[in-house]
Protein backbone atom coordinates (compact mmCIF):
# COMPACT_ATOMS: atom_id res chain seq x y z
CA UNK A 1 0.00 0.00 0.00
CA UNK A 2 1.17 3.42 -1.09
CA UNK A 3 2.42 5.65 1.47
CA UNK A 4 -0.97 8.26 0.82
CA UNK A 5 -3.27 5.09 1.15
CA UNK A 6 -2.17 4.32 4.48
CA UNK A 7 -2.55 7.63 5.35
CA UNK A 8 -5.96 7.50 4.06
CA UNK A 9 -6.46 4.14 6.01
CA UNK A 10 -5.56 5.53 9.30
CA UNK A 11 -7.68 9.02 8.38
CA UNK A 12 -11.04 6.52 8.21
CA UNK A 13 -9.82 4.06 10.74
CA UNK A 14 -9.28 7.04 13.37
CA UNK A 15 -12.82 8.49 12.12
CA UNK A 16 -14.89 5.41 12.79
CA UNK A 17 -13.40 4.88 15.91
CA UNK A 18 -14.14 8.29 17.37
CA UNK A 19 -17.42 7.53 16.16
CA UNK A 20 -17.75 4.52 17.84
CA UNK A 21 -16.48 6.08 21.23
CA UNK A 22 -19.09 9.01 20.53
CA UNK A 23 -22.14 6.68 20.27
CA UNK A 24 -21.64 5.34 23.57
CA UNK A 25 -20.45 8.24 25.13
CA UNK A 26 -23.76 8.61 26.82
CA UNK A 27 -23.58 5.43 28.33
CA UNK A 28 -20.55 5.92 30.21
CA UNK A 29 -21.90 5.74 33.35
CA UNK A 30 -23.17 2.22 33.77
CA UNK A 31 -20.57 1.39 31.51
CA UNK A 32 -18.17 2.36 34.06
CA UNK A 33 -20.15 1.12 37.11
CA UNK A 34 -20.61 -2.30 35.44
CA UNK A 35 -16.96 -2.41 34.63
CA UNK A 36 -15.78 -1.97 38.35
CA UNK A 37 -18.84 -4.28 39.63
CA UNK A 38 -17.37 -7.42 37.41
CA UNK A 39 -14.00 -6.51 38.68
CA UNK A 40 -15.14 -6.50 42.00
CA UNK A 41 -17.01 -10.20 41.80
CA UNK A 42 -14.91 -11.66 39.50
CA UNK A 43 -12.64 -13.61 41.71
CA UNK A 44 -16.48 -15.22 43.61
CA UNK A 45 -16.91 -15.52 39.33
CA UNK A 46 -14.01 -17.74 38.60
CA UNK A 47 -14.77 -19.94 41.48
CA UNK A 48 -18.56 -20.97 40.54
CA UNK A 49 -17.00 -21.40 36.69
CA UNK A 50 -15.48 -24.46 37.11
CA UNK A 51 -18.89 -25.97 38.32
CA UNK A 52 -21.67 -24.51 36.64
CA UNK A 53 -19.59 -22.47 33.53
CA UNK A 54 -18.63 -18.85 32.82
CA UNK A 55 -22.07 -17.85 31.34
CA UNK A 56 -24.47 -19.32 33.84
CA UNK A 57 -22.55 -17.60 36.39
CA UNK A 58 -22.55 -14.67 34.57
CA UNK A 59 -26.24 -14.64 34.17
CA UNK A 60 -26.83 -16.16 37.69
CA UNK A 61 -24.70 -13.04 39.36
CA UNK A 62 -26.28 -10.42 37.05
CA UNK A 63 -29.94 -11.50 38.32
CA UNK A 64 -28.40 -11.95 41.60
CA UNK A 65 -27.44 -8.19 41.18
CA UNK A 66 -30.56 -6.59 40.37
CA UNK A 67 -32.56 -8.20 42.74
CA UNK A 68 -30.29 -7.70 45.83
CA UNK A 69 -29.28 -4.50 45.48
CA UNK A 70 -30.51 -2.50 42.89
CA UNK A 71 -34.02 -2.91 43.45
CA UNK A 72 -33.38 -1.53 47.27
CA UNK A 73 -31.65 1.32 45.95
CA UNK A 74 -34.16 2.51 43.12
CA UNK A 75 -37.08 2.41 45.63
CA UNK A 76 -34.75 3.83 48.05
CA UNK A 77 -33.75 6.99 45.78
CA UNK A 78 -37.22 7.21 44.36
CA UNK A 79 -38.34 7.95 48.39
CA UNK A 80 -35.30 10.05 48.70
CA UNK A 81 -36.31 12.20 45.36
CA UNK A 82 -40.02 12.37 46.63
CA UNK A 83 -39.02 13.73 50.03
CA UNK A 84 -36.30 16.13 48.42
CA UNK A 85 -39.32 17.43 46.53
CA UNK A 86 -40.90 18.24 49.63
CA UNK A 87 -38.32 19.59 51.62
CA UNK A 88 -37.21 22.16 48.58
CA UNK A 89 -41.12 23.28 48.64
CA UNK A 90 -41.31 23.70 52.26
CA UNK A 91 -37.89 25.33 52.14
CA UNK A 92 -38.71 27.83 49.10
CA UNK A 93 -42.03 28.43 51.04
CA UNK A 94 -39.89 29.68 54.27
CA UNK A 95 -39.03 33.27 54.53
CA UNK A 96 -36.90 32.58 57.24
CA UNK A 97 -33.69 30.03 57.63
CA UNK A 98 -34.92 29.08 61.27
CA UNK A 99 -38.68 28.00 59.74
CA UNK A 100 -37.00 26.11 56.93
CA UNK A 101 -34.44 24.08 59.54
CA UNK A 102 -37.78 23.38 61.28
CA UNK A 103 -39.48 22.10 58.47
CA UNK A 104 -36.38 19.58 58.20
CA UNK A 105 -37.48 17.97 61.20
CA UNK A 106 -40.99 18.31 61.40
CA UNK A 107 -43.74 15.98 61.26
CA UNK A 108 -46.14 17.62 59.14
CA UNK A 109 -46.80 18.85 55.78
CA UNK A 110 -47.82 22.41 55.25
CA UNK A 111 -51.10 23.42 54.68
CA UNK A 112 -51.32 19.60 52.74
CA UNK A 113 -53.69 16.94 53.90
CA UNK A 114 -54.08 13.71 52.31
CA UNK A 115 -58.48 13.90 52.53
CA UNK A 116 -57.88 17.34 50.58
CA UNK A 117 -56.44 15.51 47.79
CA UNK A 118 -59.57 12.94 47.72
CA UNK A 119 -61.97 15.91 48.15
CA UNK A 120 -63.16 16.08 44.38
CA UNK A 121 -63.35 19.58 44.99
CA UNK A 122 -60.49 20.42 46.18
CA UNK A 123 -58.61 18.07 43.55
CA UNK A 124 -60.34 20.42 40.76
CA UNK A 125 -59.24 23.21 42.44
CA UNK A 126 -55.68 22.28 42.40
CA UNK A 127 -55.56 21.44 39.03
CA UNK A 128 -56.95 24.63 38.12
CA UNK A 129 -54.02 26.31 40.20
CA UNK A 130 -51.31 24.38 39.35
CA UNK A 131 -52.43 22.29 36.63
CA UNK A 132 -49.80 23.63 34.22
CA UNK A 133 -46.72 23.47 36.95
CA UNK A 134 -48.15 19.82 38.05
CA UNK A 135 -47.64 18.73 33.86
CA UNK A 136 -44.47 20.10 33.59
CA UNK A 137 -42.81 18.58 36.65
CA UNK A 138 -44.85 15.08 35.60
CA UNK A 139 -43.14 15.28 32.03
CA UNK A 140 -39.92 15.82 34.00
CA UNK A 141 -40.11 12.73 36.48
CA UNK A 142 -41.07 10.80 33.28
CA UNK A 143 -38.28 11.77 31.19
CA UNK A 144 -35.80 11.18 34.62
CA UNK A 145 -37.69 7.67 35.03
CA UNK A 146 -37.16 6.41 31.41
CA UNK A 147 -33.77 8.06 31.75
CA UNK A 148 -33.39 5.72 34.34
CA UNK A 149 -34.62 2.79 33.45
CA UNK A 150 -32.45 2.91 30.42
CA UNK A 151 -29.21 3.41 32.79
CA UNK A 152 -30.53 0.41 34.88
CA UNK A 153 -31.09 -1.85 31.78
CA UNK A 154 -27.28 -0.80 30.13
CA UNK A 155 -25.46 -1.67 33.63
CA UNK A 156 -26.99 -4.80 33.78
CA UNK A 157 -25.90 -5.92 30.16
CA UNK A 158 -22.78 -4.63 30.61
CA UNK A 159 -21.93 -6.29 33.82
CA UNK A 160 -23.56 -9.18 32.07
CA UNK A 161 -21.09 -9.13 29.17
CA UNK A 162 -17.55 -8.13 31.80
CA UNK A 163 -18.78 -11.37 33.60
CA UNK A 164 -19.23 -14.05 30.53
CA UNK A 165 -16.08 -12.49 28.19
CA UNK A 166 -14.19 -9.22 29.61
CA UNK A 167 -11.37 -11.01 29.70
CA UNK A 168 -11.58 -12.09 26.04
CA UNK A 169 -12.38 -8.30 25.01
CA UNK A 170 -9.39 -6.91 27.19
CA UNK A 171 -7.14 -9.47 25.36
CA UNK A 172 -9.00 -8.03 22.35
CA UNK A 173 -8.37 -4.68 22.76
CA UNK A 174 -4.87 -5.15 23.93
CA UNK A 175 -3.78 -6.76 21.11
CA UNK A 176 -4.92 -4.16 18.36
CA UNK A 177 -4.19 -0.85 20.96
CA UNK A 178 -1.42 1.18 19.69
CA UNK A 179 -0.46 1.69 23.51
CA UNK A 180 1.98 -0.92 24.28
CA UNK A 181 0.52 -4.12 26.89
CA UNK A 182 3.03 -3.19 30.06
CA UNK A 183 1.55 0.59 29.58
CA UNK A 184 -2.40 -0.94 29.01
CA UNK A 185 -1.89 -3.24 32.11
CA UNK A 186 -0.90 -0.35 34.36
CA UNK A 187 -3.81 1.59 33.22
CA UNK A 188 -6.19 -1.27 33.97
CA UNK A 189 -4.79 -1.85 37.09
CA UNK A 190 -5.63 1.96 38.06
CA UNK A 191 -8.54 1.59 36.24
CA UNK A 192 -9.63 -1.78 39.11
CA UNK A 193 -7.88 0.94 42.10
CA UNK A 194 -9.39 3.36 41.66
CA UNK A 195 -13.17 1.04 41.44
CA UNK A 196 -12.04 -0.81 44.58
CA UNK A 197 -11.19 2.15 46.35
CA UNK A 198 -14.83 3.97 45.92
CA UNK A 199 -16.92 1.56 46.45
CA UNK A 200 -15.04 -0.55 48.91
CA UNK A 201 -13.06 2.39 50.72
CA UNK A 202 -15.44 5.18 50.49
CA UNK A 203 -18.54 3.21 49.94
CA UNK A 204 -17.83 0.82 53.07
CA UNK A 205 -17.20 4.14 54.85
CA UNK A 206 -19.70 5.69 53.67
CA UNK A 207 -22.35 2.88 54.81
CA UNK A 208 -21.14 2.94 58.13
CA UNK A 209 -21.66 6.32 58.74
CA UNK A 210 -25.06 6.58 57.25
CA UNK A 211 -26.30 3.42 59.45
CA UNK A 212 -24.97 5.13 62.85
CA UNK A 213 -26.42 8.22 61.46
CA UNK A 214 -29.42 6.89 60.91
CA UNK A 215 -29.78 5.38 64.02
CA UNK A 216 -28.88 8.35 65.91
CA UNK A 217 -31.57 9.85 63.81
CA UNK A 218 -34.54 7.30 64.56
CA UNK A 219 -33.27 7.01 68.54
CA UNK A 220 -33.50 10.99 68.94
CA UNK A 221 -37.10 10.70 67.63
CA UNK A 222 -36.35 12.62 64.20
CA UNK A 223 -38.88 12.15 61.20
CA UNK A 224 -37.86 10.42 58.34
CA UNK A 225 -35.22 8.77 59.72
CA UNK A 226 -34.14 6.46 57.13
CA UNK A 227 -34.50 9.05 54.42
CA UNK A 228 -31.54 10.94 56.15
CA UNK A 229 -29.63 8.40 56.18
CA UNK A 230 -30.01 7.96 52.83
CA UNK A 231 -28.81 11.52 52.30
CA UNK A 232 -25.90 10.70 54.93
CA UNK A 233 -24.70 8.10 52.91
CA UNK A 234 -24.72 10.15 49.78
CA UNK A 235 -22.86 12.91 51.30
CA UNK A 236 -20.44 10.73 53.10
CA UNK A 237 -18.72 10.38 49.17
CA UNK A 238 -17.11 14.10 50.01
CA UNK A 239 -14.20 13.58 51.84
CA UNK A 240 -13.88 14.81 55.51
CA UNK A 241 -16.71 16.80 56.29
CA UNK A 242 -20.09 15.13 53.81
CA UNK A 243 -21.84 14.07 56.29
CA UNK A 244 -22.27 17.23 58.19
CA UNK A 245 -23.71 18.43 55.41
CA UNK A 246 -26.77 16.37 56.64
CA UNK A 247 -26.63 15.90 60.35
CA UNK A 248 -25.67 19.89 61.24
CA UNK A 249 -29.06 21.08 59.46
CA UNK A 250 -30.89 18.39 61.49
CA UNK A 251 -29.40 19.63 64.52
CA UNK A 252 -29.78 23.13 63.92
CA UNK A 253 -33.35 22.36 63.44
CA UNK A 254 -33.89 20.64 66.24
CA UNK A 255 -32.50 23.29 68.56
CA UNK A 256 -34.59 25.45 66.86
CA UNK A 257 -37.80 23.45 67.20
CA UNK A 258 -36.50 23.67 71.39
CA UNK A 259 -35.51 20.12 71.40
CA UNK A 260 -31.85 21.30 72.92
CA UNK A 261 -30.59 17.84 74.24
CA UNK A 262 -31.58 16.34 71.33
CA UNK A 263 -29.38 18.78 69.31
CA UNK A 264 -26.29 18.48 71.54
CA UNK A 265 -26.36 14.87 71.73
CA UNK A 266 -26.58 15.01 67.57
CA UNK A 267 -24.04 17.51 67.43
CA UNK A 268 -21.97 15.62 69.64
CA UNK A 269 -22.31 12.36 68.06
CA UNK A 270 -21.78 13.64 64.33
CA UNK A 271 -18.08 15.36 65.71
CA UNK A 272 -16.89 12.11 67.74
CA UNK A 273 -18.69 9.41 66.22
CA UNK A 274 -19.94 10.01 62.89
CA UNK A 275 -17.11 12.56 61.45
CA UNK A 276 -14.33 10.37 62.85
CA UNK A 277 -15.36 6.66 61.62
CA UNK A 278 -13.88 7.83 58.39
CA UNK A 279 -10.50 7.85 60.04
CA UNK A 280 -11.08 4.92 61.90
CA UNK A 281 -12.94 2.37 59.40
CA UNK A 282 -11.24 3.17 56.20
CA UNK A 283 -7.56 1.97 57.21
CA UNK A 284 -9.15 -1.29 57.94
CA UNK A 285 -10.57 -1.22 54.67
CA UNK A 286 -7.75 0.15 52.56
CA UNK A 287 -6.79 -3.51 52.52
CA UNK A 288 -8.91 -4.56 50.22
CA UNK A 289 -9.32 -1.18 48.25
CA UNK A 290 -7.97 2.07 48.39
CA UNK A 291 -7.74 5.13 46.23
CA UNK A 292 -4.47 6.35 46.44
CA UNK A 293 -4.94 9.89 46.30
CA UNK A 294 -4.55 12.46 49.03
CA UNK A 295 -7.56 13.89 50.98
CA UNK A 296 -7.31 17.36 49.21
CA UNK A 297 -7.14 15.82 45.88
CA UNK A 298 -10.15 13.59 46.23
CA UNK A 299 -12.03 16.74 47.09
CA UNK A 300 -11.30 18.50 44.37
CA UNK A 301 -11.35 15.41 41.94
CA UNK A 302 -15.10 14.98 43.72
CA UNK A 303 -16.02 18.64 43.40
CA UNK A 304 -14.88 19.10 39.99
CA UNK A 305 -16.26 16.04 38.54
CA UNK A 306 -20.22 17.08 40.26
CA UNK A 307 -19.57 20.79 38.43
CA UNK A 308 -18.59 19.02 35.04
CA UNK A 309 -20.34 16.25 34.71
CA UNK A 310 -23.56 15.94 37.41
CA UNK A 311 -24.27 13.50 40.18
CA UNK A 312 -21.67 10.86 37.93
CA UNK A 313 -19.16 13.05 38.16
CA UNK A 314 -18.91 11.94 42.21
CA UNK A 315 -17.48 8.84 40.25
CA UNK A 316 -16.10 10.07 36.87
CA UNK A 317 -13.79 12.85 38.69
CA UNK A 318 -11.18 10.90 41.09
CA UNK A 319 -11.10 7.80 38.16
CA UNK A 320 -10.14 10.96 35.12
CA UNK A 321 -7.82 12.36 38.46
CA UNK A 322 -6.61 8.89 39.26
CA UNK A 323 -6.10 7.86 35.60
CA UNK A 324 -4.25 11.45 34.84
CA UNK A 325 -1.52 10.79 37.44
CA UNK A 326 -1.00 7.45 36.52
CA UNK A 327 -0.39 8.58 33.16
CA UNK A 328 1.87 11.32 34.32
CA UNK A 329 4.47 8.42 35.69
CA UNK A 330 4.01 6.38 32.98
CA UNK A 331 5.43 9.47 30.97
CA UNK A 332 7.93 9.30 33.23
CA UNK A 333 8.73 5.85 33.63
CA UNK A 334 8.66 6.32 30.12
CA UNK A 335 11.08 9.43 29.13
CA UNK A 336 8.48 10.50 27.05
CA UNK A 337 9.52 14.14 27.68
CA UNK A 338 13.47 14.16 28.54
CA UNK A 339 15.39 15.62 26.48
Amino acid sequence: MSTDGRGHLRLVVGALVVAGAVTLLPLWAPILVAGWTAELVRPLARRLERAVGRRRVAAFMTIALLLVVLVPLSLAVASLVVWAIELVRKVAASDQVQVALQALVSDGGGDFRLGDLLDPRHALQLVREHGAEAWSVAKTFAGATANGVVQLFVYLIATHAFLADGEAGWAWLVERSPVPPGVMERLRATFQETGRGLVIGVGGTALAQALVAGTTYAVLGVPRAVILAQLTFFAAFIPSFGTALVWVPVAAGLAFSGHLVSAAILAGLGVFVIGTIDNVLRPILARWGQLDLPVALQILSVFGGFVIFGAWGFLLGPLLVRMAREAMDIARDQGLFSR
